[in-house]
């Protein structure tokens, strides 16, 4: 998983592999706010804020996280199309 985020003219970008994810969770910023994922690995935890869709970016990251631990998996990933505009 590829996540990049831009602050301030300051850009971060963190590559973590996805068969090193061992949990991706809702997480809320300022402990009321339900606007984060989080995900963790065997060694570490990050947390990625303030999310206009929530729901959505948990539900696809989840998505592309069974698809790479199925053993069925295929080499192409094919995602249904974005319903964005």
């Amino acid at each position: 998983m590829v996540l990049k985020s831009e602050r301030k003219r300051c850009v971060l970008q963190l590559l973590i592999p996805t068969v090193s994810v061992v949990q991706v969770s809702k997480e809320k910023t300022a402990r009321i706010i339900p606007n984060a994922v989080g995900i963790s690995t065997e060694t570490s935890k990050h947390v990625f804020g303030s999310l206009l869709s929530r729901d959505s970016t948990y539900k696809l990251m989840v998505q592309v996280w069974e698809l790479a631990m199925s053993s069925s998996a295929s080499p192409v990933l094919e995602l249904p199309p974005s319903k964005v505009r």
